[in-house]
């Protein structure tokens, strides 16, 4: 799996190098687009060593409509990803990306194809009800995401203490070996986590929490606005034909705790 991870990484971060020119409808044929596998179902690292879930074949589905092929370049960090995005490396990416008002200031967003709903994920012997709750314990999340910046303001409020990782299977890692007691995620990524063996029965949702109010979107160097009119357009038809509830249905997106 690293090994396949590194791979993919390297020979996308070539094909990167070549992002820099102006998308142009209709003549432009390839989109070097961003993403960060390691949020499951939105993307992950398949057993082949490729890109998958929701956000990845919604992309490709996206490309279709548009007339051009995709070339994904997976940072493998979340805050990598966010570094490339304003500097051009990449013409676009998702990574289940909210579209805050502070990210806006950097990058330029699609329309929202979907809204955020968070929760608060535990070891299967804790109970908390609310962020009063969480005093005493040790939570983690990923570097770079809203999730951080949702628990980092109020950890000292509510007495909690707070570890950052790259990535957040080495937050639920961290759990499960019980040196953090909770984390913060999306609660379809809550879902897939629970149901996976090294997870299954260790871990559960203890509530949920509305961090941003943002929606996911696209996101886009500023200036993309041809670009991001393209994507916009295919993004309403993939709604209208049915083709994002279909995904949504096939990678479990779903919002009951």
């Amino acid at each position: 799996m690293k090994k396949s991870l590194f791979a993919l990484a390297f020979a996308s971060l070539f094909a990167a190098s070549c992002a820099f020119a102006a998308y142009v409808p209709g003549e432009t044929k390839k989109l070097v687009v961003g993403t960060s596998c390691t949020y499951p179902p939105y993307e992950f690292v398949s057993p082949e060593g490729k890109p998958s879930g929701f956000d990845i074949e919604l992309m490709e589905a996206i490309g279709a409509k548009m007339g051009v092929a995709i070339e994904w370049f997976d940072t493998g960090k979340f805050d990598s990803l966010l570094a490339a995005i304003p500097t051009g490396k990449v013409d676009c990416a998702i990574a289940g990306m909210s579209a805050t008002k502070e990210r806006a200031k950097r990058m330029l967003f699609s329309d929202i194809y979907e809204v955020s709903h968070s929760a608060i994920v535990t070891k299967a012997s804790l109970s908390p009800k609310n962020d009063a709750d969480l005093k005493g314990l040790v939570g983690s999340v990923q570097q770079g995401t809203v999730q951080e910046t949702a628990l980092l303001p109020i950890k000292d409020q509510f007495g909690f203490e707070l570890k950052l990782f790259p990535k957040f299977d080495d937050c639920m890692l961290d759990m499960v070996t019980g040196r953090t007691d909770f984390s913060l995620m999306d609660i379809p990524v809550a879902h897939k986590y629970m149901a996976m063996p090294a997870f299954q029965g260790k871990i559960k949702i203890a509530y949920s929490k509305i961090i941003t109010g943002a929606g996911k979107a696209i996101a886009m160097p500023l200036g993309s606005d041809a670009l991001a009119a393209d994507i916009n357009k295919a993004l309403a038809a993939l709604e209208a034909d049915g083709t994002v509830q279909a995904l949504r249905d096939k990678w479990g997106i779903k919002f009951e705790i």
